[in-house]
């Protein structure tokens, strides 16, 4: 069951005049059109909640094994010295920000411990961030380089550093959240300090 954090803002208060056009985005609306009904015309306005569930069971028999990223069980991974950084936007509507949640906490459950399992996968949310990139919050600007000095020097990540525009802040190891530390600007990272770990 996917839990919703009680303090996220709705995701339309991070949405532009221009996002809220009515249309769906069409990477969704392609995969109904492409991939389950393999019909080049069909129409998203014959989506209801009754034929959803059918779609729903049609993509997990039929893409699960190829695109399925659910399974909570990462020892083999562990075992293996892998490293993981997950980071999502809080304002994707394309992937719910809420199911990168609930995966992560059934990561923990599998993995024994919140300790052991960051000792190789760790989770940060991007507030204002949409899919992949986008909207008004800061993204992380070089997750890869954090995920290099883990696996190569043995120093996890305690923040990632996200940036939009001129605007900088820390993202915080999941729960954590960065607050302003209220001296200094609001617009630099450095002012900002993560709490409730």
């Amino acid at each position: 069951m996917v839990r919703h954090p009680a303090r996220r803002p709705p995701l339309y208060a991070y949405a532009s005049a221009s996002d809220a056009d009515g249309l769906p985005n069409p990477l969704p609306s392609d995969w109904f059109k492409y991939w389950l009904t393999k019909d080049p015309d069909w129409d998203w306005h014959t989506l209801t909640i009754a034929n959803f569930a059918t779609y729903f069971e049609q993509s997990r028999h039929e893409y699960g094994d190829l695109l399925g990223t659910d399974d909570p069980d990462l020892s083999a991974f562990r075992n293996a010295n892998g490293k993981m950084i997950m980071w999502h936007g809080w304002a994707d509507e394309v992937i719910m920000p809420q199911g990168t949640i609930d995966y992560y906490k059934r990561l923990l459950d599998t993995m024994e411990s919140k300790t052991k399992t960051e000792r190789f996968a760790r989770l940060f949310m991007a507030p204002g961030v949409q899919h992949c990139v986008g909207g008004r919050g800061a993204f992380p600007v070089d997750p890869l380089t954090d995920l290099v000095k883990w696996v190569e020097h043995g120093h996890a990540p305690d923040t990632l550093y996200a940036k939009n525009g001129d605007v900088t802040r820390p993202l915080c190891r999941w729960p954590a959240v960065a607050r302003y530390s209220g001296h200094g600007s609001t617009d630099d990272s450095a002012d900002f300090r993560c709490s409730g770990k």
